[in-house]
């Protein structure tokens, strides 16, 4: 997925602590000078936990994988941008994307052959007393679009 850049720079397990979810690893960011660090793609910095490899899918094999499939999100703005993502790589762009705070199904992705539905959790601008549970924002999103 990198050949936009032919050099990767890598940083050490401590880049950022809070990202390496119990694994030692390090990221690997595509640079255009590893030496001086000039010309680093940031946006495309990947999370390599060592002795493990995520398989790189190119853009007709995901879309191939995702043919006939419904994809649910649940989460805050991180999990909103995982979406967002996938839905990118899909379709080799993002035309419809928003920072909705409620639930949302997004439309022509892969030529309208996959679903994608996220959902806001927690719902932190409600009193407490009126937030719902994360398992009833599920069942209203799976009774929604499943």
């Amino acid at each position: 997925m990198f050949n936009v850049h032919s050099t990767q720079r890598q940083y050490d397990s401590t880049f950022p602590d809070f990202m390496n979810m119990f694994n030692t690893g390090h990221w690997v960011v595509p640079c255009t000078d590893c030496k001086t660090g000039e010309g680093c793609t940031w946006s495309r910095a990947t999370w390599q936990p060592v002795g493990c490899s995520y398989q790189q899918f190119s853009r007709r094999r995901l879309q191939q994988c995702l043919r006939g499939r419904k994809l649910l999100f649940i989460g805050d703005s991180t999990n909103r941008g995982i979406a967002n993502y996938i839905i990118e790589q899909t379709n080799d762009t993002l035309h419809d994307w928003d920072k909705t705070h409620t639930t949302r199904l997004y439309q022509n992705v892969n030529n309208n052959r996959t679903q994608v539905a996220f959902s806001y959790y927690p719902h932190f601008w409600l009193p407490v007393t009126h937030r719902p549970s994360f398992k009833k924002v599920l069942y209203q999103l799976f009774k929604r679009y499943v």
